[in-house]
């Protein structure tokens, strides 16, 4: 709020271009933060979701693999000797093999693209 009254049309235009300023201020500084959020919030969730995640479920994976008794050198992971997947596991490893690759892609782009876009992030020189 105001601690004073506003007598004349140049203060009236002055006060106006100062909250215009301060806007603008603001404005930018909303739009950083949801910048920086939603980077901040990608790396989370790669790191602390879908890392973990990858990892317990390949590591099941090759545990339930290594345990399963099937020993034979004519069989590869998940297939039997006609070609049939055993116990409909083959569709897990097939998928990982597309899925790894472009999320990886996705995360490398978006933080190319991030760097590109703030020369001064991407060389460290951050003013926050």
């Amino acid at each position: 709020m105001l601690t004073h009254r506003i007598n004349t049309i140049a203060e009236l235009q002055a006060e106006q271009d100062r909250l215009v300023g301060n806007m603008r201020i603001i404005r930018k500084e909303f739009t950083r933060s949801a910048e920086q959020t939603t980077a901040k919030g990608r790396d989370f969730l790669l790191h602390n979701v879908l890392l973990p995640v990858g990892a317990v479920g390949l590591g099941a994976f090759i545990a339930k693999k290594l345990t399963d008794g099937s020993s034979s050198d004519d069989k590869s992971f998940g297939q039997l000797e006609n070609g049939a997947e055993e116990n409909g596991s083959g569709w897990f490893s097939k998928l990982m093999l597309v899925a790894l690759p472009l999320a990886q892609q996705y995360f490398v782009s978006a933080k190319t693209a991030e760097a590109t876009n703030d020369p001064a992030a991407a060389t460290g020189n951050t003013t926050t």
